[in-house]
């Protein structure tokens, strides 16, 4: 049973021994909490990946290769997303301690909802991440809004998760299980399914639809990246979507694939839904952290749409957008520790008028990377959505086609328009030199997007198969 758990409580130790750390250690800094989380952090996914294979508890908690793929991209975008995090800690002289205890935290809750095969395992991990989320949220201590944004975080994420249990509740009722093998079999051996048990699947899946931010439960996600501190939001949006994209498959092919029919129209909604309200909602932001939230509901949207047969096909071709978008936001949010101007970070999009003038690498890259996410070959960001739309084509999806076209074409407005600025238009003010951490992960993002449009397999080696272990 330990093997089993055994990345999970290496990586809890971290917490006890950070806390040490602060008591005994006066003077600690961020980059002493930082090296402690990369080396738990090394030392669990070095597991994950030995133990790849070892669940001794198979029908409560899977360990395979999805799982592993799933977890080693997580720490992976936690471990990179963390160096610069406490850079950040480190020039705005703040204490690291809460953040790193709070992410590590969440970091433990992701891995268990990836690799969790009953409900009640899934429900803890997703309400234990929520309390943790709530606490990074509140972070931030120069702005009274921030309160009400993690209190009705905390509300709507509540109602959710009371609506998953209470869909649990039902299942449990009539199986004595929620090991999702059970349900299945139930699923698929019953003849006219009772409508209360269509309702309870509907509850469920509508919980991760939430934390995956898809239109219309996205309201969360823009206020929380646009009001956290910059080490939060873009942990928000770099590392859960991971997790919760591995469990919202998992579940889908292993629970209710059986009565998908009936959620599979809805979720042609949902998605159509997440693609204009991100497109349009981008057009109209001036705020590039809300901007790039709404982008982020966008992609989501694209993700939702290629999966939606639940395929081995449609499954690599969202997990490779997926990859694709993480790897363009991750850049995003890299340079955007480089908008500083006297000592304080700027999001604005009138405030970073010009800066190509000013710090062109910095805009260069950005440039990269916008150009990636908008699809525009040759760049990285084509290989996603041609992956999607050859999918779609595939099975038949025109209309589907016609529809992520038109919104890819609003949201490549949306994204022209900060391109605009930051070349285009005249600078109004002057920017902080910039930390050669920031030059160094952009240089080293942008070297692997130069590997993978000379070899774009080079990078997918061995994904597809390790993705086909969820059915």
């Amino acid at each position: 049973m330990l093997l089993t758990f055994l990345p999970e409580i290496v990586l809890f130790c971290c917490l006890p021994v950070m806390s040490l750390v602060r008591v005994f250690r006066t003077s600690a800094t961020p980059k002493t909490f930082f090296t402690l989380s990369k080396y738990f952090m090394l030392a669990s996914v070095l597991l994950s990946v030995i133990l790849y294979d070892k669940s001794e508890l198979p029908e409560m908690y899977e360990n395979s290769r999805y799982t592993t793929l799933f977890k080693s991209l997580a720490f992976l975008f936690s471990l990179v997303w963390f160096f610069l995090a406490y850079r950040w800690f480190l020039h705005e002289e703040r204490s690291s301690f809460r953040y790193f205890m709070l992410s590590i935290g969440a970091l433990i809750c992701l891995n268990v909802i990836i690799s969790a095969h009953n409900l009640v395992l899934l429900w803890g991990a997703l309400a234990a991440n929520t309390v943790l989320v709530y606490f990074l949220i509140l972070r931030r201590l120069d702005d009274e809004r921030i309160f009400t944004v993690a209190r009705r975080y905390a509300a709507f994420a509540s109602f959710f998760l009371l609506l998953m249990l209470t869909g649990m509740i039902i299942f449990y009722r009539r199986l004595g299980s929620l090991n999702y093998r059970v349900i299945y079999e139930f699923l698929h051996g019953t003849q006219d399914l009772p409508l209360v048990y269509l309702n309870a699947s509907a509850m469920i899946l509508s919980c991760m639809l939430f934390f995956m931010a898809v239109a219309p439960f996205h309201f969360w996600f823009l206020d929380v990246v646009r009001y956290s501190i910059l080490p939060v939001g873009g942990w928000l949006t770099l590392v859960p979507v991971l997790a919760y994209f591995a469990a919202f498959c998992t579940m889908t092919i292993n629970v209710f694939f059986p009565i998908y029919a009936h959620f599979q129209q809805p979720l042609i909604i949902f998605a159509v839904a997440s693609l204009f309200l991100g497109a349009v909602g981008a057009n109209g932001e001036k705020n590039i952290l809300r901007l790039f939230a709404y982008g982020s509901v966008f992609n989501i949207g694209f993700i939702l749409i290629s999966l939606i047969t639940f395929s081995a096909d449609s499954l690599f071709s969202s997990f490779v957008y997926l990859l694709v978008y993480l790897s363009a936001m991750l850049g995003i949010y890299t340079v955007f520790l480089g908008f500083k101007s006297q000592g304080r970070y700027v999001f604005e999009l009138r405030e970073i008028a010009g800066i190509a003038k000013l710090k062109a690498y910095l805009a260069a890259a950005l440039l990269m990377f916008l150009v990636s996410l908008i699809g525009s070959p040759p760049m990285l960001g084509f290989l996603g959505k041609l992956s999607v739309i050859n999918n779609l084509v595939l099975e038949h999806h025109f209309y589907l086609v016609a529809v992520t076209l038109l919104s890819l074409i609003l949201m490549a407005n949306a994204y022209l328009i900060v391109v605009k600025t930051v070349y285009f238009d005249s600078p109004v003010m002057n920017f902080d030199r910039i930390d050669k951490s920031i030059y160094i992960c952009l240089t080293l993002n942008l070297i692997l997007v130069v590997i993978s449009l000379v070899q774009p397999r080079f990078l997918m080696s061995g994904f597809e198969r390790m993705l086909i272990r969820v059915f």
